[in-house]
């Protein structure tokens, strides 16, 4: 008898990207004389479908676009606007997750109304991720040739993540779901470069 492996396992996608940016100085504009130049930068990522099954009798085929407890929300949107001048330069940067579902296999209902629970779709009663919406801000500052300084706030109002519950396929202990959302909070960063 020769056996060998075989991988009856299968992932299907669909979505798509969106990328944008638009340059522009204020200088050249009739009856104004801004200095430096305006950056204008969006990115998004539309998914509406990731559906991957294991390829085995009483395997469980998940869909996880739109289950916020992974990393593929049905769509994530981020945004620049930066300010360069000279000497100095200035950003805004925008983040955001789309709501969306534990995990699509739940069944959400109320005790009393819940049909028969099943390992590939038990029932809860909250099945609801809210979307979220995080700012930056950013700047850096020339000195001179040798010396340039870079400040950065990441989450500027300090937005909490969504609660989570502790599964086999997102074990977090802290409540929270570090690979989508910011596990930290506010964060500042200060740094300065010197070069010869």
């Amino acid at each position: 008898v020769n056996t060998q492996f075989f991988n009856v396992a299968s992932t299907v996608t669909d979505g798509f990207n969106i990328e944008t940016s638009y340059q522009f100085s204020l200088e050249n504009w009739d009856m104004m004389s801004i200095p430096g130049s305006f950056t204008l930068r969006g990115l998004a990522t539309y998914v509406t479908k990731f559906i991957t099954n294991p390829g085995v009798p009483g395997g469980i085929v998940v869909n996880s676009a739109g289950a916020n407890d992974g990393n593929i929300p049905h769509l994530k949107v981020y945004a620049t606007q930066s300010y360069d001048a000279d000497s100095w330069e200035f950003h805004v940067a925008e983040r955001w997750i789309s709501e969306g579902k534990h995990n699509n296999n739940w069944i959400q209902c109320t005790p009393g109304s819940c049909p028969v629970a099943t390992l590939a779709n038990p029932t809860v009663n909250d099945n609801h991720v809210p979307g979220i919406f995080y700012i930056d801000l950013g700047a850096s500052l020339t000195i001179n040739e040798h010396w340039k300084i870079y400040g950065q706030v990441e989450n500027v109002f300090n937005k909490n993540a969504p609660p989570f519950y502790s599964t086999n396929q997102n074990p977090t202990n802290d409540g929270m779901n570090p690979f989508l959302y910011d596990a930290i909070g506010r964060m500042f960063h200060l740094s300065v470069r010197v070069s010869d």
